[in-house]
């Protein structure tokens, strides 16, 4: 979005983003949750992205707990905008429950929706005492409306009839193991709430245009009819990894695609682990993908690793959209005979800088190189201040990332600066 506000949650002490829903009839309204160590909130933008209100969401006169970053931004949606009142709201949050808003996220607006009790795995017990449960996959991970499924009212607000929420694993109390890990659906806008037969709890779930319920969970994709009571596993492939991320096209209920979750070799970028298969006629058949790819960074090797999302474009005729550990790519044709996936960012995330030296400049260079070390990529060796690095410190000709991943430290030979050294692990 055009001039806006890049550091969303600098002046805020949220921490990460861990979902953001848009409105579907006004661009310029969006909203994201976000939070770390235990408190978070949701915000508002009316501008397109330039200025943010929080919605001060609380429980029992406390900040809402919404631990964003690492596992808990890989599943949803947990935010979501009612298809049939743009007024309305829903957040799934991990520990806390499920929350509504009928006043369009406006300030004290959001409550708890105490008629879903459920919570999923997310207590430790120990000594007979229960305690949060930090890290891994449980609790609520996504909430879904039917849009095409009717409308009901509670306390005189329109929303949708049928809602599904996913709720990841067991909750362990004190009295012992409460089975609650699955996926509920409400029948009349969120009053009562039933367990559907099928996986306990799921990383990502969509309905249909037709009121259709696809979700992956258990490393399967599954599939149930509106009105349905147990989910249908699809049988898609199976390889060495099972699927997470997968998207229904919003145009047609029956054209699916499915991504497996892991990391390929990097000599092998794209194989078994990472496949990407898709369903024309609602996941009877299966296609594997073939694919090609093109990176902003030349000495990226690595194509949907440990990918976590993959969307249709709502707008769009068969343009995908998927994320995976490091980047966005973008497919202009996911029906074409290979399809070619365009990496659309030109940095990469989950680094930061932890040293840096730059070797005196040579007898007519106006710009001498600069070599940084930090998190996750080791390090690079840069010459201009617009375009990203081509060379990474410690991949060898051969296209491998040998020995390092966090660089740690830094150094160049006073006496013949070509010669530099990095150090990590």
């Amino acid at each position: 979005m055009a001039g806006c506000n890049p550091y969303w949650n600098r002046e805020t002490w949220a921490g990460y983003l861990t979902a953001i829903a848009l409105d579907p009839k006004n661009v310029n309204l969006l909203y994201y949750a976000a939070g770390n160590r235990g408190r978070g909130d949701i915000f508002k933008s009316a501008d397109g992205g330039r200025t943010f209100n929080a919605a001060k969401v609380q429980l029992d006169g406390k900040p809402i707990a919404i631990e964003g970053g690492e596992n808990a931004s890989t599943v949803g949606p947990r935010l979501l905008v009612d298809p049939n009142n743009l007024d309305v709201l829903y957040y799934a949050a991990r520990f806390d429950g499920l929350f509504r808003s009928t006043k369009a996220s406006a300030e004290g607006s959001w409550s708890r929706v105490e008629s879903l009790t459920a919570r999923g795995d997310v207590t430790d017990v120990k000594d007979g005492k229960e305690s949060r449960k930090n890290g891994g996959w449980g609790g609520l991970t996504w909430v879904a409306a039917d849009a095409s499924g009717g409308t009901t009212k509670i306390d005189d607000v329109t929303v949708s009839r049928i809602l599904y929420v996913s709720v990841t694993g067991d909750r362990k109390t004190a009295q012992g193991t409460q089975g609650e890990g699955g996926v509920w659906r409400s029948q009349d806008g969120g009053a009562t709430w039933t367990k559907l037969e099928g996986p306990k709890g799921s990383p990502h779930g969509q309905v249909a245009s037709d009121g259709t319920l696809y979700l992956t969970g258990d490393g399967a994709v599954w599939k149930m009819a509106r009105g349905g009571s147990k989910l249908e596993n699809l049988n898609a492939p199976k390889g060495k990894q099972g699927y997470f991320a997968f998207s229904v096209d919003p145009k047609d209920p029956k054209h699916v695609v499915a991504m497996r979750h892991g990391l390929a070799p990097r000599e092998y970028s794209y194989d078994d682990n990472n496949r990407i298969f898709r369903s024309t006629d609602g996941g009877a058949t299966w296609t594997e993908l073939k694919a090609k790819w093109n990176s902003a960074a030349a000495w990226w090797s690595w194509f949907g690793a440990w990918a976590h999302w993959i969307y249709f474009d709502p707008t769009q005729k068969n343009v995908v959209w998927m994320g995976d550990w490091a980047n966005p790519w973008r497919c202009e044709d996911i029906s074409a005979p290979v399809t070619q996936w365009t990496e659309i960012n030109r940095g990469k995330g989950g680094s930061y800088v932890v040293g840096i030296v730059t070797p005196p400049a040579k007898k007519g260079q106006i710009v001498p190189p600069v070599y940084n070390v930090g998190a996750d990529w080791a390090g690079f060796r840069l010459v201009s201040v617009t375009e990203p690095p081509r060379v990474h410190l410690t991949q060898s000709r051969e296209g491998r990332f040998d020995g390092i991943a966090d660089g740690t430290g830094v150094a160049f030979c006073e006496s013949d600066p070509k010669f530099v050294a990095v150090v990590g692990g």
